[in-house]
């Protein structure tokens, strides 16, 4: 039976690998989506290529788990960080977290989703 670790690990590591390909498959639109939350566009087909080696260092069963759990946890505060700073402030396009499939206005939903994700991380970076 695998520990709880190794499956907080595949399970971040497969939420992160379909995120970055929902993202690939959004196409243009992806930069767009990621401009109307407020972040430069030039992050946008970086973060793919960094959400993607995240879930191969998630699913990997070597070293590179626990760093790579470390670093999608860091990757997930910021995210939230801007999640809740777009909040706050009002801003509410729908978030193309997990590709185009979003259509309703960002809400709290989504941070929400993002501090049971770095439980998640977290799960996985210490074990």
């Amino acid at each position: 039976m695998p520990a709880s670790g190794d499956v907080a690990a595949i399970t971040l590591g497969v939420v992160f690998a379909w995120s970055s390909v929902a993202k690939v498959f959004m196409g243009r639109r992806w930069p767009e989506s990621l401009r109307r939350l407020g972040v430069p566009t030039f992050l946008a087909w970086p973060l793919v290529g960094i959400e993607f080696a995240l879930a191969v260092g998630l699913v990997a069963v070597d070293s590179s788990r626990r760093s790579a759990a470390i670093i999608a946890a860091a990757l997930l505060a910021a995210m939230t960080v801007v999640l809740l700073d777009r909040l706050r402030r009002g801003v509410r396009p729908p978030c193309a977290c997990f590709g185009g499939a979003a259509v309703r206005p960002l809400s709290w939903r989504e941070p929400a989703r993002n501090f049971v994700l770095l439980a998640v991380a977290f799960v996985a970076a210490l074990s």
